[in-house]
């Protein structure tokens, strides 16, 4: 309410502001905010006053505002992207953290049961040889890698 109050009160101030007066006087045409000074009888007085906005304006503020719905759900999408962008990236990251580890683990094992063959007495050797093969394989099978046989 006190907008609209304020909007009339404005209005009415800049009111005389809106009009722009057209003298013709000795057959030569000028333009001014102030009405003319020379009012003989053969000059002519005519008053042009300014329109308001147009009506086209209302339509172009809801314009504005439905673009502006427009823009703020463009950038909460690309906020949400974003967001889910970078999870991604953390889950991938923790993803490879974790089978590095598991590699590391594997490969270790591979190693120790490969020495245990190694430095086993010949009773249990050929089980212990089957242990280190299958560490190996199973390394090489999650990992991708090989790992050198020690002898």
């Amino acid at each position: 309410m006190p907008s609209l109050l304020l909007s009339v009160f404005l209005l009415f101030i800049s009111f005389p502001a809106l009009a722009i007066y057209k003298c013709e006087s000795g057959g030569k045409i000028s333009y001014s905010d102030l009405p003319c000074t020379d009012t003989r009888a053969n000059s002519k007085v005519q008053r042009i006053a300014i329109p308001a906005a147009p009506p086209d304006s209302h339509v172009a503020q809801e314009k504005l505002m439905q673009d502006k719905k427009i823009l703020q759900a463009i950038e909460a999408d690309r906020r949400k992207e974003k967001t889910s962008a970078e999870k991604e990236r953390q889950r991938r990251y923790r993803e490879q953290e974790n089978k590095r580890k598991r590699c590391a683990s594997l490969e270790q094992r591979a190693r120790w049961a490969q020495e245990n063959a190694v430095r086993t007495n010949i009773k249990n050797m050929s089980r212990e040889r089957r242990k280190a093969q299958r560490a190996t394989e199973k390394y090489e099978l999650e990992c991708g890698k090989e790992i050198p046989v020690m002898q």
